[in-house]
């Protein structure tokens, strides 16, 4: 039975993973920019730290779990800009690790007009499947005696980000590379991955002196894959609490919870209630993120709503 349990899993989550390397989901993707477009790199103007824990599935057995943990800062010049990404992400048996760097050029085109970035990235993604985790029926079963090799695959991003006082817009393509190998095939279940194409956009609406509508949208596409689009709409109230909704297209409806603290300290909870037919086998999905900002300072652009 539990060999059986595995088969179910494997048909339903590894060919989602085969097809896009399982490119890692998040329903609070307005604050972690830098996961999506390295060209985000330091828009805060604040050595700024996001740690973002995501439970996919709760109660679904090898369902994803995703921990990322970003840094980006300006330089001296703020024309320069530099930050780092920490992922881990697992499906099943099967774990990606990634690592890299991301440098973006920022160009002021005045207090009116916004500022432009262009970004790069580079880095590492740590792939393996630890078959020796499933437990099976049949001892000594030679298909789950090993855990694969650990592969190395480069990874290298590109993107660029428009910002203003009121809206912001960015396409990016956080891997350039496609990649097959089939050397990968007989050991890793993610065994080739297609470029992903993301856009972003939000707005600020203010409705009166203490609240502020923000609509954002999020559009991926992958090749051999549906486009999927992320909407979403946060209330925010005197600057501190934010309360939204999303829908995700052919997937989940999010509802989510922002509280700044203070300039530096920000707290965020989305819950996900998926409207496919694999609500019958989980519990929903829980994303939990904390960001802290050091060296904070109010400029003409700020707070910074995204």
């Amino acid at each position: 039975m539990k060999r059986l349990i595995w088969l179910v899993l494997a048909s339903v989550l590894l060919p989602a993973a085969a097809k896009a390397q399982h490119y890692p989901m998040f329903s609070q993707y307005m604050f972690n920019g830098l996961v999506i477009n390295p060209a985000y790199t330091g828009s805060r103007d604040a050595l700024s730290l996001t740690a973002l824990y995501r439970q996919q599935w709760t109660g679904f057995r090898g369902a994803p779990r995703t921990q990322t943990v970003t840094a980006h800062s300006p330089l001296k010049n703020p024309r320069n800009n530099f930050g780092v990404t920490f992922l881990h992400d697992r499906v099943g048996v099967s774990t990606h690790t990634m690592a890299y760097g991301s440098y973006a050029y920022r160009i002021d085109l005045g207090e009116r007009a916004g500022r432009l970035a262009f970004g790069l990235q580079g880095g590492l993604s740590l792939l393996q499947d630890r078959w020796t985790e499933i437990i099976t029926d049949q001892n000594g079963d030679e298909v789950f005696s090993a855990n694969s090799p650990t592969f190395v695959v480069p990874r290298v991003g590109f993107g660029v980000y428009y910002d203003h006082r009121r809206w912001y817009f960015g396409a990016s393509v956080p891997f350039l590379l496609d990649y097959k190998n089939s050397d990968y095939t007989q050991y890793v279940a993610n065994s080739f991955q297609y470029r992903p194409y993301m856009l972003t956009a939000g707005v600020l609406i203010r409705l009166n002196p203490d609240f502020i509508l923000k609509p954002s949208i999020l559009v991926k596409y992958l090749r051999n894959s549906p486009i999927q689009g992320d909407f979403n709409a946060n209330l925010i109230f005197k600057d501190v609490f934010w309360i939204g909704a999303s829908y995700r297209t052919g997937d989940a409806m999010v509802g989510m919870l922002e509280y700044q603290i203070n300039p530096q300290f920000r707290i965020g909870y989305a819950f996900d209630y998926t409207i496919t037919e694999l609500r019958r086998y989980h519990n929903g999905s829980h994303e939990f993120m904390l960001r802290y900002e050091f060296g904070y300072k109010v400029k003409a652009m700020s707070p910074r709503y995204f």
